[in-house]
Order: C-alpha cells, then structure tokens, then sequence
C-alpha cells in the first residue's frame, strides 16, 4: 500500500524514465544479455507500480501513463521475432557453435561409441592380423596389403611423379570423397529415426578406423599414417561425429524419455539446432573432400609427413577452439519470444 504518492512517484520516476529511454531508443535492437535483463526488470518494476497507483487514488494521468509504458514494454518483450536477413557471418560465428554447445552431450555420445568402435576395431587387429579382411569393405581392398609395401609404393610413386601425372584424376578422387563422406554422414543422421541406427553406424566407423590405425601402428608405420589421416580426418571425422550428434538427438526426440510432449513438439525443440549443425556437416564434408584429394595424399619426399600432422593438428584444434569458444557473448533481441 502507498502512503505517500507524491514520496513514491518521486522515487520510482527514475525507472520509468529509464523503461522510457529503451523503449525510444529501439528495444528491439540487438542488446546484450545484461541489457535484456535491465529491461525486464524495469518491466516488471513499472507493471508493479501501476498495480500500486491503480489501488490508491492516483490521477488518470499517472495511471494512463504506467499503462501505456507497460504496455508498449509488454509489446517489445512478447511479440513474435521479426524475420531476419540470413547473415552467413553471423552463422558462422555464433549460431553453428551455439547449436553444438546446446547439444554438448549428444556430441560427447558420439564420440564415445565411435572411440568404443575403435577400441574393438584395434583389439581384433591385436588378436588376428587378418581381421581386416574381413571388417573393411570392398571400396577399401587396397588397405589389405602390408602397410609398409603401401608406403613404399607411394613414396616411390611420389619420387617419380610428374606435375601432370599427381593432377590427374584429382577432380574424380575429389568426388569420389564427397560422395562418399557425404553417405556415411547422412546414413548416421538419418538412422536416428530407427533409436539404435546412428549407435550402430558409429560404432562400426569406429572399427573401420581401429583396424586401419593399429595396422599400421603395428607394422612400424605410425608416422606414416598420423600424416595420411590427420588433415582430412581432422575434418571428415568431425563431420561423422556430428552427424553422430545430430541422429542421437532424433532418437531422443523418438523416444521422448522424460518429456511429456508430443513427437512433433520434440522435434520442433530440435528443429533449428539441427539444421545448423546439417549445415556445418555440408561444409565439412566438402572441405574433408578437397584435403583427402588435394593433401593428405601426398607422401614423402613431396611433402614431408611431421609439417602435414602439423596442419592436421592445427585444423583439429581451430575447429574444436572455434565450436566451443566462438559466440559465447550472445546478443538477443528484446523483442524474442
């Protein structure tokens, strides 16, 4: 209960003002977090206010203006958002790595079974050394030979290569990547709607990568093998985890443990989080493709195999710096639902 209008609207006429000011200013402008807040709090601080003055016998005046104050701040606070310009650099800096953030756990998932896929992988290469006979698919038949007599091979090829000879057929092996690369991802993705199909794609992924790796560790060719898969694998596996990310996040939404809303409700939560993160598979994919084609399939004495782990290393840490540092000081609109 007010006792003293005159004392009260005194004390309380400087956070009108201040509601005032944001509202002339724009309030839907893009503030920061801490503005928002401000202007919630003035919002509800008015809106108290008014139910204050409207008890005691305040002047139509007073009244009229806390309601149009309130109301126009209400308006700002719960209108529907404007549609907004796609800004790809704003995609890029904050929306992609805001939406893997926002699914963090799922990501951490993926990894695992794909990290427990190769586990197994190196664990059968361990106990048979021809268990990679029977694991890798007919596409990879070349991998079945001894690493070493591969390494050879290639570095011979590499030694007597002419400029034209290392261009040829790149634009084919380019394509033949991306189709790839692009399958395997989208399968991973797509097998969320079955709950268990996405675990099972990563998880034999995984085995393919074990088997391949500890092959080669194995025959004495570690270095050789860090500089072959590093670059693109830095890239393209990322890809698959994420895809890995995105297929959990549809079967989650599946089975809906612990939420009371219909699929369709699930879904849509997911909906926008799941399209920007498709979008950074794209692209990935893409840049996996060309590195395969164009990099990593060059050996020594063309291009020495600790500068190639380098740039692999430095594409896996930007990437992982960029998805879990960029974007987190977040500007929203006042006017977000």
């Amino acid at each position: 209960m007010i006792i003293d209008l005159d004392k009260f609207v005194r004390e309380e006429r400087q956070y009108w003002n201040e509601l005032e000011k944001l509202l002339v200013r724009g309030a839907g402008k893009n503030k920061t977090l801490e503005d928002v807040r401000r202007f919630h709090y003035l919002y509800k601080r008015a809106s108290s206010d008014l139910g204050k003055v409207q008890t005691f016998a305040a002047s139509d005046e007073l009244i009229g203006y806390l309601e149009q104050l309130v109301s126009q701040a209400y308006y700002q606070i719960h209108r529907r958002r404007e549609k907004q310009k796609f800004l790809i650099g704003y995609w890029f800096s904050h929306t992609v790595p805001q939406a893997f953030r926002n699914n963090l756990k799922y990501f951490i998932l993926s990894l695992s079974i794909s990290f427990a896929g190769a586990l197994f992988g190196g664990f059968l290469m361990i106990i048979d050394e021809n268990a990679k006979a029977h694991v890798l698919p007919a596409m990879f038949a070349n991998l079945n030979e001894k690493p070493s007599e591969r390494v050879a091979r290639d570095e011979q090829n590499m030694r007597s290569m002419s400029n034209d000879e290392y261009m040829s057929g790149k634009v084919g092996m380019t394509g033949f990547y991306l189709i790839n690369n692009s399958r395997v991802s989208f399968l991973t993705v797509a097998t969320g709607f079955t709950i268990l199909g996405t675990i099972i794609a990563l998880f034999f992924n995984g085995i393919l990568l074990g088997v391949v790796v500890i092959d080669y560790i194995v025959d004495g060719q570690g270095v050789f093998v860090s500089a072959w898969l590093l670059p693109h694998g830095s890239v393209e596996l990322s890809a698959i985890f994420i895809a890995g990310q995105c297929g959990i996040m549809i079967a989650h939404a599946m089975l809906g443990t612990g939420v009371r809303k219909s699929f369709l409700e699930r879904f849509k939560a997911i909906r926008q989080d799941l399209s920007n993160l498709i979008g950074l598979i794209i692209i990935l994919i893409f840049m996996a493709a060309f590195i395969e084609s164009w990099f990593s399939q060059l050996h020594q004495p063309m291009l020495n195999y600790y500068f190639k782990i380098a740039v692999g290393l430095v594409l896996l840490t930007g990437l992982y710096l960029w998805l879990f540092l960029s974007g987190r000081k977040e500007k929203v609109s006042l006017g977000d639902d």
